[in-house]
């Protein structure tokens, strides 16, 4: 069965994670996390999303975002 579409209200606060694929680690080194944190911070304007809060683990991610605009919180996790 199909997932419902998510609905995205621009300057509300969402929590997005993100997870290794069975679990397992997605970073291995401070240099990794380094590149992810850059890559994120590169890309928040065009993705139109505000990070308010974040937590890198081994294995998973957090964040608090807050969309600028409608349906942006997709371009955030797909970019």
């Amino acid at each position: 069965m199909p997932r419902n579409a998510r609905v995205v209200v621009p300057g509300l606060p969402y929590h997005i994670t993100q997870r290794g694929t069975n679990r397992e680690d997605v970073f291995f080194t401070i240099a990794d996390r380094k590149l992810y944190l850059r890559l994120i911070v590169e890309n928040l304007e065009w993705a139109g999303v505000r990070i308010l809060a974040y937590c890198l683990m081994s294995n998973r991610v957090h964040f608090i975002a807050v969309p600028e605009r409608e349906g942006r919180t997709t371009a955030c996790t797909t970019a």
